[in-house]
């Protein structure tokens, strides 16, 4: 883990209040409530409404990638008080007026998962509730730039959330409150490799937000092949699922748990995975979101590479045979580096 700046010049000159509390997001006083909820709600540049009131933020822009035209934005972020970087992506649709932004909950990420880049960093540190809201902050302002409004919020960038449980919770926390981004709760999905005991947690908590499942194999030993330091507990994350749909209501009350499924050409792509994957969704308020691989990355000597287009459609048709309600995702952000699995420092 790279080291916090401990007791040099540049720790002693940041002062210690972050923007949300000067802006008194924190405390909810009735003024201070209503200043910040304008200035969040604007969009705008945060330093006109602090002028020299002793703050700091926690991303200085190192570079962005992209344009909104192209439908992805990536921001890479540099800490400025650890020494370390992170990655954002804020997805503009070709069609309407919202946006979308990726966000980090970690720099690095521990779970090692042969077909994404951010596994190559190893874990180096979980970022705290400040940073996550500030890449929030930095995307409303983006998009009121374009003349659009943040919708939706995925945590699906660097890192795996749910190792860093309690700072993502304040964080939502904070997106849905009406001090914060007022922000709905279903309106901000988060995406996990599969640690039971958390998933649960948040949902309690978070009754309407929706929980995306990387699962990427309904085979035991396949799945720990793609995913080394995940659950693979298949069973105990079906009856996670259950449960999680008990909790969020019955039939047609509440959004489906998303199935997160990279289809990798050879690995995971064969009529008896789409078979697996049916039995394993059996009975599950689920959708399956097939997501081609972006680019190609190597695992050990061997290349992973996206299934052919034909492929993917008939997995995605055996699925539908099956019942089980399936898209294939849209791939934004690819020629920036910025699209799923791709995001690393």
């Amino acid at each position: 883990m790279k080291q916090r700046v401990g007791s040099g010049d540049m720790v002693n000159s940041l002062p210690q209040l972050h923007w949300l509390d000067v802006l008194g997001a924190s405390s909810g006083s009735g003024l201070a409530k209503r200043r910040s909820w304008k200035v969040l709600r604007e969009g705008a540049p945060i330093e006109r409404h602090l002028g020299e009131s002793g703050w700091f933020k926690s991303w200085m822009p190192v570079r962005i990638i992209g344009q909104p035209e192209s439908g992805a934005v990536k921001h890479q972020l540099r800490s400025n008080r650890y020494l370390d970087d992170c990655e954002m992506v804020v997805l503009f649709p070709k069609v309407g007026k919202r946006a979308t932004v990726c966000i980090s909950s970690q720099v690095g990420c521990g779970v090692g998962c042969l077909f994404c880049a951010t596994g190559t960093m190893g874990f180096k540190r979980n970022l705290s509730p400040e940073e996550m809201l500030e890449q929030v902050y930095l995307a409303r302002a983006l998009a009121h730039q374009e003349g659009r409004h943040l919708r939706n919020v995925v945590l699906m960038g660097m890192g795996e959330p749910l190792h860093n449980l309690d700072a993502v919770c304040r964080s939502i926390e904070f997106m849905v409150s009406d001090r914060g981004f007022g922000l709905r709760e279903r309106h901000i999905t988060v995406s996990t490799s599969g640690i039971p005991s958390a998933m649960l947690q948040l949902v309690k908590r978070f009754t309407s937000v929706r929980m995306a499942l990387s699962l990427h194999s309904a085979r035991a030993d396949d799945r720990r092949r793609l995913m080394p330091k995940a659950p693979n507990d298949l069973s105990l994350l079906q009856e996670t699922i259950h449960e999680i749909n008990s909790l969020q209501g019955g039939e047609g009350e509440a959004a489906p748990v998303w199935i997160e499924y990279v289809l990798i050409d050879s690995w995971n792509d064969t009529d008896e995975d789409a078979e697996q994957l049916a039995e394993f969704c059996r009975g599950l308020r689920v959708e399956v979101n097939l997501i081609p691989l972006n680019g190609t990355v190597t695992s050990g000597q061997r290349a992973l590479c996206a299934t052919p287009k034909e492929r993917q459609q008939r997995f995605a048709d055996l699925l539908r045979g099956a019942g089980i309600k399936t898209t294939i995702r849209n791939s934004f952000g690819n020629d920036e580096q910025a699209a799923c699995g791709q995001l690393v420092t």
